[in-house]
């Protein structure tokens, strides 16, 4: 079925490729290593605070110096600039795309092969290939001591960098970047934490030493899994693969939501159960590629396919307005950020393109509605003078730390994945 999507701003491809070059060009010249946005939570000042009532109270004021001045705020508290693994996967993805759009510049290819020669510079010491997160503050409930034995690998991370390779080798014709890409897949089935259900779904922890249960982690890993040659993929592989698969569909919420744990998450270890706009964009272009993957029996094929109408539906109605502003999580009144934009537009365009049967009335939502996405990311995030990219904006101010992970990458891959789609749909 052919879907028509124009944009709301009357840019064309070229003009969009054009910006995309501008924020490139940019990220260069900054480097990898930046400022993020969860940066500020891990410095063990903020940490202590954050420990106890009195403490939280004090960081209201801290927070307020944060939001007027967030660069000069990270260099008063010493925070240094690092790289956040995933930001590999959004250069690394919106690279190989830039690859097959038209006009792509002379060393793509070459910037391909940089992104991965360097995320796999970063992986850890360990057999099989995975990736630490920096943040010591995130998932600190969660955690119960880490054997040592055990590398610290993040499944966020892991998936998505390891999806990356596996694109990436299959582009460039460089087996070792496919092998290393398996070799993540391999990782998270050797150091994370598996439960399986009576009923045949699973979930993966976040990292070794955690029992949570997030839903997109386990959409991340099941995409990677995925997306391994069938030679390569393992029984194991293969049925961790349909066990995540039947997870995402028995979360689904009957109006077509996904909280962001699973219910048994929230029964075993508490905390507020919340529906958020990025995570939601997460399992809806996961789903879009299980579904157009190959590698699902058709019936739990057709059950995903079902899931995804139903969440795009549901994302489009009640995580944005008609013109295309999004909020941060429902039952809040926080705008969206760029990610949730970036993540949505990307879900979106992959949903248009996707393989197998849609819904008309979700592609028909979906249609109209990615381009009115794009251009609230670009215009509300973006410093056209600059080319610096904002996180957020609060009180009706960008937040400004010259993101690549929590802001330009998403937003370049969200542009060349529009741009993509948008080719696609029209020839």
């Amino acid at each position: 079925m052919a879907v028509t999507i124009g944009f709301t701003e009357q840019q064309s491809s070229e003009q969009l490729l054009t910006l995309w070059g501008r924020l490139d060009a940019r990220n260069r010249e900054l480097g990898y290593a930046r400022y993020d946005f969860g940066d500020v939570q891990s410095h063990p000042v903020v940490r202590r605070l954050a420990a106890g009532k009195a403490g939280r109270l004090l960081l209201k004021p801290l927070q307020a110096l944060e939001l007027a001045s967030p660069k000069l705020w990270r260099r008063v508290l010493g925070i240094p600039k690092q790289v956040v693994p995933s930001l590999f996967y959004h250069l690394g993805m919106t690279y190989t795309v830039r690859g097959r759009l038209s006009a792509p510049p002379d060393n793509i290819a070459q910037s391909v092969e940089e992104v991965c020669r360097r995320a796999l510079e970063l992986r850890l010491d360990a057999e099989h290939v995975c990736w630490r997160h920096p943040y010591m503050h995130h998932a600190g409930t969660w955690r119960g001591g880490l054997d040592p034995g055990v590398p610290p690998s993040c499944g966020h991370h892991t998936a998505r960098v390891g999806l990356m390779l596996l694109y990436a080798g299959e582009t460039l014709g460089q087996p070792d970047l496919t092998h290393a890409g398996i070799s993540a897949a391999r990782a998270l089935l050797a150091y994370h934490r598996w439960n399986t259900c009576s009923d045949g779904s699973c979930t993966v922890s976040y990292y070794p030493d955690t029992r949570d249960e997030v839903i997109n982690t386990g959409a991340d890993a099941a995409v990677l899994l995925a997306a391994v040659p069938g030679a390569e993929r393992t029984p194991a592989m293969q049925t961790s693969l349909e066990g995540l698969t039947r997870m995402i569909v028995s979360e689904q919420l009957p109006d077509g939501s996904w909280y962001y744990c699973t219910r048994r998450h929230y029964e075993n270890l508490g905390g507020a159960r919340i529906i958020d706009n990025h995570h939601t964009a997460m399992n809806l272009g996961a789903l879009t590629r299980l579904v157009g993957s190959g590698a699902l029996p058709p019936s739990l094929a057709e059950a995903a396919r079902k899931a995804l109408d139903l969440g795009v539906e549901f994302y489009l109605e009640n995580l944005f307005r008609p013109d295309g502003r999004g909020r941060h999580m429902i039952g809040r009144r926080r705008p969206c950020g760029v990610v949730g934009y970036s993540e949505g537009v990307s879900a979106l365009s992959a949903y248009l393109d996707g393989a197998g049967g849609r819904s008309r009335a979700a592609a028909a939502k979906a249609g109209k509605m990615a381009p009115r996405l794009l251009a609230n990311a670009i215009d509300r995030f973006v410093d056209r003078k600059t080319g610096d990219v904002a996180c957020y904006r609060f009180f009706g101010r960008p937040y400004h730390i010259q993101s690549a992970r929590w802001g330009s990458a998403p937003l370049m891959q969200a542009i060349t994945d529009y741009v993509a789609c948008r080719e696609t749909t029209r020839s």
